[in-house]
Parts: structure tokens; C-alpha cells; sequence
């Protein structure tokens, strides 16, 4: 054995768990899955819940994207996409097929991403890893007689902070609002009395906003039509209410940028100003503390509907999400203008939906 590979063999040798879980959790994420072929150890140090946190603590944040089938069109072999920036750029990590064709992309959370296919009743629903390859299908909610006409057609997933349970939370209107909650590796939906009378945007593309182990809805009151934030404590599994920043569009939506909770303000289509207000909450959970952080005037006209801020960049430049993330746009701080992307036609794609993405190795046997 030459002298140079002792020196490699020692070196590893003599490296403390605690160290090796801190280098491997810096690696590139291909790089960590080839090292999980190396030895048993390796496998067995990888697959810690040491290792899985450290990585899911530095792993940055990309795009989950997913090419929406096209009736009548050629069906995609690999149809998820997750991609990662780059000095604004956003090169492709990896691609993924599903067993079960057609599911969405509706929201991830710690790298699990929770999919369903909206055009298809009664829905399936699935929590998918995409980096280890698991899933986990969920049991359906109960079925409602067919006379209420009601649907659970607004989603959250989200895990709670303080027990770390994963859960989905589905929401209804019809006459009054209903509630089920789905906690992962329990196998059951249990219906929750909502404790705040508010009418929701019972869509599935108004998927909830998680943050701070709450989730986020666009809520009207029943008594004025007024706008709140509804928030969800998945730990506790009570509503209370925030009340919104000085509004002027017909289609608000909620995001959560930089840790902080977002309100994107899209001024109407004959409004004079023409404008996107993007409302920042300082101090979570006071409302007193909205800020504009960002308002910009619009090139295109018929950019109405949705628009949710996905990424903030260094030099200010801002990606939006527009109309159910079926497009992506981008504002330039340096010409203050806003243009589409062309990411759709970079990922081969030509209609798309997009979500913020963390990669992480988060199993989903526990849940099983």
C-alpha cells in the first residue's frame, strides 16, 4: 500500500461521527448518494436522523417543478424536475417519474412533497420523497353524503414544531366551513371544528402558506366579506386570525419568503397604478408589522390573477409565480421591469407548475 493511500485510509479513520456527518451534510446531493455505495458504515452514518437534520439545515433552496399533463398530448417519461440556483441560474439536479401519472406538484415541506391530481375525484394522495425515491399513499377523508356537495378542495401540509408531526390539512365550504386533518403515520382523517367563521378560497391551486410550523390561508369574513389570514397551529390544531396590509387587487396571495410571511397585492386591471405591492411581515404574528418591501409596475397588463413570490435574489431580482404557477416571472431590480421566464422552454416543458423545494434525505418509513 503506498504511503499516500495510508494517509487516506487514517483520515478517515480517525474522523469523529460528528465530523463526518458535518462534511458529508455539505456535499452536493448526488455526491452524498454515491457515498452511501462506498461501505456499511457510510450507509449506516447517512442514514442517522444526526445526518438527516444537519443536511436539511444547509440544504439551500431550489424548484420543484412539474409539466402539467396536456390532454390529448404526449405524456412525459420524467415529468418532475428539480433544479437549484446558482448565481440567478438554475441548473437541473435531477429528474423523477411517479408511479402514478398525473399527480402535482401541491406543496413540500422539509423535501417531502405531498401530490395529487385535482382533475380526478375521488382524489389519491400521496407524500413522495423525491431524493430517496419513497412514498407513501394516504388514506382518502371520509366521504361526505352526496346531498352537503362538499369536496376538501384546499390543501396544507405542513409539520408541527414543536412534536415534529407531519400533517395535511384540508378545507371546505360549502354552508360552513369543514376541517380534517390527516397526521402522517396515523392512518386516519379526524375533522376538526373550526374555531374562526371564515369563508376560503376552496381551490386547489390556493394551497396553504407554511411557516413557523403554522399554516396559511386567504380567508373572507362571513359577515362583511372582509380579507384575514387564517393560521392554522399544527400543533395545537386552533385558528386564530391576522389582519391583512391596506389591499387594492381582487387576487392577493399569501407565500413566505426569507422567513418571513408575505402578502403580493396585485392592483386590478383598470387600476391607474398598474401595480404588484409585495407586503412583508416583520415580526411574525403581528400584524401591526406588515411592510412594503417591494412594489413594482407592471409591463403586461393581464398579469391578474395570482402572483406569488417564490425567491429573492442578492441583487433584488425576484422570481414570481403567476395564475396557479403555471408560469414563472421575473423582476429585474436593475430595469424595474417584469418579464416572463423561459423556464418552461428550459425545462422542456411547455405548461408548468412550480413550488419551492428543499432537498433532504427526511425517510418515510416512520410513517408507514
Amino acid at each position: 500500500m503506498s504511503q499516500n493511500s495510508k494517509m487516506k485510509q487514517d483520515f478517515w479513520a480517525y474522523l469523529t461521527p460528528e465530523l463526518m456527518i458535518d462534511i458529508f451534510s455539505r456535499l452536493p446531493i448526488r455526491s452524498i448518494i454515491r457515498c452511501k455505495c462506498v461501505c456499511k458504515s457510510w450507509l449506516e452514518l447517512l442514514e442517522t436522523c444526526e445526518f438527516v437534520n444537519s443536511h436539511l439545515s444547509k440544504s439551500a433552496t431550489g424548484l420543484a417543478i412539474f409539466q402539467s399533463f396536456i390532454f390529448g398530448g404526449p405524456s412525459p417519461s420524467k415529468p418532475y424536475k428539480f433544479l437549484e440556483f446558482v448565481e440567478n441560474s438554475m441548473p437541473v439536479v435531477f429528474n423523477m417519474s411517479f408511479p402514478h401519472e398525473h399527480q402535482q406538484i401541491h406543496s413540500s415541506v422539509n423535501g417531502l412533497l405531498f401530490l395529487f391530481d385535482p382533475n380526478i375525484r375521488p382524489r389519491d394522495y400521496f407524500i413522495c420523497n423525491p431524493i430517496t425515491r419513497d412514498y407513501i399513499k394516504l388514506p382518502r377523508p371520509r366521504e361526505y353524503p352526496l346531498k352537503c356537495n362538499v369536496q376538501l378542495d384546499t390543501f396544507g401540509f405542513g409539520v408541527s414544531k414543536k412534536s415534529g408531526q407531519y400533517k395535511v390539512v384540508g378545507l371546505s365550504y360549502t354552508n360552513e366551513t369543514k376541517c380534517e386533518v390527516y397526521t402522517l403515520g396515523t392512518g386516519l382523517w379526524r375533522s376538526i371544528e373550526p374555531n374562526i367563521p371564515l369563508r376560503y378560497d376552496c381551490d386547489y391551486s390556493h394551497a396553504a402558506t407554511f411557516l413557523n410550523g403554522n399554516l396559511h390561508w386567504r380567508g373572507r369574513a362571513l359577515r362583511d366579506d372582509s380579507v384575514w389570514i387564517s393560521c392554522f397551529d399544527l400543533e395545537t390544531e386552533r385558528f386564530t386570525i391576522f389582519s391583512v396590509p391596506p389591499i387594492h387587487g381582487l387576487y392577493p396571495a399569501l407565500s413566505a419568503l426569507e422567513g418571513c410571511l408575505v402578502f403580493c397585492d396585485n392592483s386590478y386591471e383598470d387600476d391607474e397604478r398598474k401595480e404588484i405591492v409585495i407586503w412583508f411581515m416583520n415580526k411574525y404574528g403581528d400584524d401591526k408589522s406588515w411592510t412594503k418591501k417591494f412594489i413594482i409596475t407592471k409591463s403586461w397588463y393581464h398579469f391578474i390573477g395570482d402572483l406569488c413570490p417564490i425567491k429573492v435574489f442578492e441583487d433584488g431580482d425576484i422570481l414570481i409565480a403567476e395564475d396557479c404557477r403555471s408560469r414563472v416571472l421575473c423582476y429585474s431590480s436593475k430595469t424595474q421591469t417584469i418579464e416572463a421566464t423561459d423556464l418552461a422552454e428550459f425545462c422542456g416543458f411547455d405548461h408548468i407548475s412550480v413550488v419551492s423545494y428543499t432537498p433532504s434525505f427526511v425517510p418515510l418509513n416512520t410513517f408507514c
